[in-house]
């Protein structure tokens, strides 16, 4: 398990690669997913809450849809 860091021309993507939630190392704030800007330093840990997933959804696989919604698929 590990939280992904993904540098884009215009700011640093953080998610966690088994679909949990994610919480800024230091604070009390979590995310699903957390978009920095470029000079940030921030870091991040995965919890062990894991993600809501809507049960209508069609996708089952939570990278596959991370990999549709950042257009790599």
């Amino acid at each position: 398990m590990a939280v992904i860091r993904e540098i884009t021309e215009d700011s640093i993507h953080h998610y966690s690669d088994q679909g949990l939630r994610i919480r800024k190392v230091g604070t009390d704030e979590e995310y699903d997913e957390a978009f920095d800007v470029l000079d940030s330093n921030y870091e991040y840990e995965e919890t062990d809450e894991v993600i809501y997933v809507d049960d209508n959804c069609k996708i089952d696989n939570y990278i596959e849809a991370m990999k549709i919604m950042l257009g790599e698929e």
